[in-house]
């Protein structure tokens, strides 16, 4: 019926075992089971060719004495894989070129259209092209991505090396690009600095090294994140240095956008450049959170070890942390790119009757939120749009924030249990019940806002901190050893004033409660908060 209504091009997808493996590795059995299904495919349409998601592959059930025999029951030229994750996993160099079948070399770069700044530009500019010299059987280069509606600067270099036969120098490439997206903004030297601060540090890394902070993820307490695991992505990145090569460099996300918002006019701004300015905001004040929940969440554990009274602490920073959200929500309300009323507009505008978009309503609302009944994969497609921010993640969080914050003060153990369920009888209720009408029109300008913004979260008061070079305070730290992910020296200090505790901060991202027991340390410098209070008697 399709072929006849539509034609066809001869090409057929079949993915017999994505995300699970045969049940036996016996080289007859999968040599079988792939005959099978391209005679199948044969014997409706004698031209027919298979295209086989590489995908598979990633199981470890895969090796050369696998892949091999479930490959060569199909004629080379009766076959086409997609090599889908080629630029972190790249399985034509495993498998010998796929034994001689076709394969387009794939970027897959995001999953669920989850947003962070990332994508290694240096490794897109060379490695497709390393495949097609070296491989026997590229023929062609593709995108991948779950969703492509972030990072546009990755998905423009990884289409226009499909133009080149050599690398090309990333530099002078990301210069050219900048020049062309901005027009006349695009001429400016300060605007091109702060992409090459982002080229040398975010835009060096893949999926693997992202950091998506935990502003969308469900807050549990105490514990980690049940599926992101996010405690272990954020200790691979608070306790390396920020020059490391595989951590994500935050404070240079900091850097480019005070790069960037220094140098803009004060009049508005469209188009790419708004869409670039919103999202290099979005992520700095997405990590700034990550580190106002590490002091409340710090400042929690502490009074649960101890019987501690930190509750005036946690209601400071808790307040900052609700702050951030708000002005989080804002920033992305100011360009169109950014808003859930779009997303929700969009999927009624597709019924007909009234019943059908409220269907509608509520599949785009649970699709971004908990993707399923019960949070089944909740988060995975979550999205940094003003309207989901304010009214989803920052309830939760105002939810996690008060539990935390009674269970300290009036001194009682948190029920977990009964927790959790509040917190799944809200988001059930958020996209079932809703009733609310999400702007799909931007409202506020993006440059105004940044630039308020800019002076709230990247702008310290001067004259409160002394600084004391190659210095280092021997404990002290004020939530254990857990270091801070950012290590901008501006915000590093609206940390340590936002936390009455705090008497001062190395500068690789430690909050102190005393800056008694200093010592010596290259490379660190020893902030201490100047007033007569929290001053060592010692000089430093």
């Amino acid at each position: 019926m399709q072929t006849s209504v539509m034609g066809t091009d001869h090409v057929y997808n079949v993915d017999n075992f994505n995300e699970m493996s045969p049940p036996t590795s016996d080289p007859e059995f999968l040599a079988n089971s792939s005959a099978a299904v391209y005679n199948g495919m044969k014997a409706s349409d004698p031209d027919a060719i298979w295209l086989m998601q590489g995908w598979l592959f990633v199981s470890d059930f895969w090796t050369p004495d696998t892949v091999k025999p479930y490959l060569s029951s199909v004629p080379n030229d009766k076959m086409l894989i997609l090599d889908l994750y080629a630029e972190t996993a790249p399985f034509w160099t495993k498998f010998d070129s796929f034994y001689g079948k076709p394969f387009i070399w794939c970027l897959l770069h995001n999953f669920g259209g989850r947003r962070s700044l990332y994508g290694n530009l240096t490794h897109i500019a060379n490695a497709p092209l390393n495949a097609l010299h070296n491989s026997t059987s590229m023929t062609g280069m593709g995108l991948t991505p779950e969703a492509i509606e972030q990072n546009p600067v990755v998905y423009e270099l990884m289409t226009d090396m499909a133009w080149h036969d050599a690398p090309v120098d990333i530099s002078d490439w990301l210069d050219d690009y900048v020049t062309d997206r901005y027009a006349a903004a695009g001429k400016m030297a300060a605007v091109h600095q702060a992409w090459h601060t982002l080229e040398r540090s975010v835009y060096r890394l893949f999926w693997p090294d992202r950091f998506l902070g935990v502003l969308h993820m469900s807050p549990r307490i105490g514990g980690v994140h049940p599926r992101d695991q996010v405690e272990l992505q954020l200790s691979k990145h608070r306790n390396v240095p920020p020059n490391d090569p595989g951590a994500y460099n935050c404070s240079a996300v900091t850097s480019a956008w005070r790069q960037l918002v220094i140098a803009l006019p004060t009049s508005s701004v469209s188009g790419p450049l708004s869409y670039d300015l919103v999202d290099l905001g979005r992520q700095v004040l997405i990590n700034f959170h990550v580190d106002l929940v590490t002091i409340v969440n710090g400042a929690y554990l502490r009074s649960v070890a101890t019987g501690e009274d930190t509750s005036a602490e946690m209601m400071a920073v808790g307040d900052k942390l609700m702050n951030v959200i708000e002005d989080l929500d804002a920033l992305l309300g100011t360009d169109q790119n950014y808003l859930l009323g779009t997303w929700v507009s969009d999927a009624e505008a597709l019924g007909v009757s009234t019943e059908d978009k409220l269907v509608l309503r509520l599949n785009a609302l649970n699709q971004v939120t908990l993707w399923g009944p019960d949070g089944e994969i909740s988060d995975y497609a979550e999205k940094h749009w003003s309207g989901l921010v304010g009214s989803y993640y920052g309830r939760r969080w105002s939810l996690w924030l008060q539990t935390i914050l009674f269970s300290v003060k009036y001194k009682y153990a948190v029920d977990k249990d009964a927790y959790e369920a509040s917190l799944l009888k809200f988001e059930q209720d958020w996209y079932q019940s809703s009733t609310s009408t999400f702007p799909s029109e931007p409202t506020g300008d993006p440059v105004a806002a940044s630039k308020t913004l800019y002076e709230r979260y990247a702008v310290a008061p001067e004259g409160v901190f002394m600084r004391y070079t190659d210095m280092t305070v021997v404990g002290f730290d004020l939530h254990g050893d857990v270091q801070l992910v950012s290590r901008d020296i501006a915000q590093l200090k609206l940390l340590c004033l936002y936390d009455p505790l705090c008497a001062g901060f190395t500068s690789n991202g430690s909050l102190k409660t005393s800056t008694v027991g200093h010592t010596s340390l290259n490379g660190v410098d020893l902030y201490v908060r100047h007033e007569p209070s929290r001053l060592s008697t010692d000089p430093v």
